[in-house]
């Protein structure tokens, strides 16, 4: 419940620093994996203008409580560091250097189709129905930037069979995926 400086911890550490274009994170849970793709997307759009970065989770309150996290952590950034806000609604922070953070549920097909996007976070995968996981992670493969910098992140507890356990799996044995 306090305000804390963010102390990045081992775990997220060791993901920093061994981050790569795809990137998929099996995890149990407050590891503090969503509040440091909030911190990163926030890195990116307040240190490089003209981005775009999508948050994706699995239900409309677990997307609201993403996006009121990652109000507060902007409001907490020091003015010097971070460009003002043009807009601050409907799930999206657009900032004067014209790069936005966009808060989004998990159900559209067309998530991500015609937008060109630095990172991607996808957060608790494994709990959107089995037939929208792969059919979302499709359209937003196409959807990230093709530039060396960009990034997509699944990160999620485990929650039975399905595509994300197959996707994890192929991600483990290193090579399949």
């Amino acid at each position: 419940g306090n305000l804390v400086k963010f102390v990045p911890n081992d775990q997220q550490k060791y993901f920093i620093e061994n981050m790569d274009k795809f990137n998929i994170i099996g995890k149990s849970r407050q590891l503090g994996f969503s509040s440091l793709a909030i911190i990163y997307s926030l890195w990116i759009a307040c240190t490089k203008a003209n981005t775009n970065c999508l948050m994706i989770s699995y239900n409309v309150e677990s997307t609201q409580s993403l996006f009121e996290k990652l109000k507060q952590i902007y409001n907490e950034i020091p003015d010097k560091y971070k460009p003002a806000e043009k807009r601050n609604n409907r799930m999206e922070l657009l900032l004067e250097n014209n790069s936005r953070i966009m808060v989004k549920t998990a159900g559209n097909k067309s998530l991500g189709r015609s937008m060109n996007l630095q990172y991607i976070h996808l957060s608790e995968f494994a709990f959107y129905p089995d037939e929208q996981q792969k059919d979302s992670l499709v359209g937003l493969e196409q959807a990230l930037a093709k530039n060396p910098d960009s990034r997509i992140n699944i990160e999620t507890t485990s929650n039975g069979y399905n595509f994300y356990q197959k996707l994890f799996m192929a991600a483990y044995k290193k090579g399949e995926s």
